[in-house]
């Protein structure tokens, strides 16, 4: 949470807080309901239990899915359609995050790292270190949410061929 969204949801409660002062009242059934701000701080701290139980849940209820990583079509400048693996920089079953270094590759005798395109599980590399791969084949399959998988189609198969 940014500085200014702490100081943003504080001045809220702080104002809700204050206005209880001068507000009358109701019959008070609950001997709690006479403790000054408890209703602004119990609502606070229910919605951020709300907040935080439905994190949980859906790291084990959302639908995931399998999607390809292919080895992406590099400029014009380079002159090879081709990529050789040089060394995997996490194992299968090993959850990674986006940015994430996955894999070193040699295009046109020049080193590049690929990083992971999103959060997620990689669960199967397709090439073994020094092994050759042309552009559009599989490195490898990394597990994600749908919506995820959905964006990284159209990331790496364009527009067109998203719902295909």
């Amino acid at each position: 949470m940014s500085k200014r969204t702490y100081f943003i949801v504080i001045g809220a409660l702080a104002l809700v807080c204050a206005a209880e002062f001068f507000v009358h009242p109701h019959h008070t059934i609950y001997p709690w309901h006479t403790i000054p701000c408890f209703e602004a701080v119990f609502g606070l701290i229910g919605c951020v239990a709300i907040i935080l139980v439905s994190r949980v849940l859906g790291q084990f209820f959302l639908w995931r899915t399998t999607f390809s990583v292919p080895l992406e079509q590099r400029n014009a400048d380079t002159g090879s359609s081709t990529a050789r693996v040089l060394n995997w920089l996490v194992e299968s079953g090993v959850r990674v995050s986006e940015n994430q270094p996955i894999v070193e590759i040699e295009i046109s005798g020049k080193t590049e790292v690929l990083l992971a395109p999103a959060r997620g599980k990689v669960v199967q590399l397709f090439a073994d270190p020094g092994n050759e791969l042309r552009a559009g084949e599989t490195l490898y399959n990394i597990e994600v949410t749908h919506t995820v998988a959905e964006m990284l189609q159209k990331r790496f198969c364009g527009e067109e061929d998203a719902h295909a």
